[in-house]
């Protein structure tokens, strides 16, 4: 999987890989180090002939989910748990109006105190990025607030209240 982060004020890509994965891969003896590269370009072991089914199956990412199985996730954590709990719902890019209807009256339905619902690509910049290169962002990628970052200033999105 691949995440935007800060490195001394500077914007870039890391790469960040399942060590279990990698220790499974070395143990049953279909580990390379091409393969993790092939994982780390793609975000995903989906797909991969050098990767078992019974292996791809276990190591789904979150944008692989279907959004009703995180919504069944939650509900199951939110059984034990006396407060509210938070976890995302990720949609993809294709999500459709009805599909963020249904997830909200699922999570109603499963007696979920709150959703979050993200749906993949619906701002400018996200935080998790499936099948991206190690690489510094391009510029006109980033906004102004990454690259002239001010130390008075507090560490907050653009339009959001500082209050709440």
């Amino acid at each position: 999987m691949t995440y935007m982060g800060k490195e001394a004020n500077k914007p870039m890509y890391l790469n960040i890989a399942e060590p279990l994965f990698e220790e499974i891969a070395k143990k049953e003896k279909f580990y390379s180090k091409e393969l993790m590269e092939k994982i780390l370009n793609q975000g995903s072991v989906k797909n991969l002939k050098e990767v078992s089914q019974k292996w791809q199956k276990i190591f789904q990412i979150a944008h692989e989910l279907h959004w009703s199985t995180h919504v069944k996730m939650q509900a199951a954590f939110q059984k034990y748990t006396d407060n509210a709990v938070s976890k995302t719902i990720n949609l993809p890019a294709n999500a459709t109006i009805d599909d963020v209807k249904n997830a909200y009256l699922l999570a109603y339905k499963l007696g979920c105190k709150g959703i979050t619902i993200y749906r993949s690509g619906s701002k400018a910049q996200q935080v998790l990025n499936i099948g991206e290169e190690i690489r510094p962002l391009p510029k006109e990628k980033v906004s102004p607030q990454l690259l002239n970052p001010s130390p008075e200033l507090p560490d907050v999105s653009p339009n959001t209240c500082l209050v709440c």
